[in-house]
């Protein structure tokens, strides 16, 4: 089976994975997560409670959690409403900064950033287009806070951006 011998090579090498984030790189992990994720778990932010991912009840938006550069300017619900369609149950790792919340009020993270060794680490319980099931999700309305989160984000992971 093709998926299977893929899951086992990247399973097979997570251990790389580590190396990269404790010598300094920077990893995005986004939902669901499987094997790879389980194998590395120690080093991610968020953590799955459960199987798999579930269907937002309704338009979900994104709050402020915990104060962190990644977060700090952007426009949160109830200004922007989000359309987060699926995420993951999830768990933060007792050390991470958890920046990005839902807005109905579950105790699930949606962002979470853990610096890791020499790295960095950040984790998001939806997929990379917030669980949308179109492929123009990050060009609609709402498409500049999208770009406007992952620029952060990433600059954050990179080290452009201190804590």
């Amino acid at each position: 089976d093709p998926e299977e011998s893929r899951a086992a090579k990247g399973l097979h090498r997570a251990h790389e994975l580590r190396d990269w984030v404790l010598g300094g790189g920077g990893l995005l992990y986004c939902a669901p997560a499987g094997s790879v994720a389980e194998s590395i778990e120690d080093i991610l932010p968020l953590r799955q409670d459960g199987p798999g991912t579930k269907m937002s009840d309704g338009t979900v938006g994104l709050v402020p959690r915990e104060p962190h550069i990644t977060a700090d300017r952007l426009m949160l619900h109830p200004d922007a409403a989000m359309k987060i369609a699926w995420r993951m149950p999830a768990t933060a790792h007792p050390d991470a900064t958890v920046t990005l919340g839902y807005s109905d009020n579950s105790a699930h993270p949606a962002c979470a950033v853990l610096n890791v060794g020499r790295g960095r680490v950040a984790a998001l319980s939806t997929r990379p287009a917030w669980g949308a099931g179109y492929r123009n999700a990050i060009w609609d309305g709402w498409g500049q806070y999208h770009r406007a989160f992952y620029a952060g984000l990433f600059g954050w992971l990179a080290g452009i951006w201190k804590d």
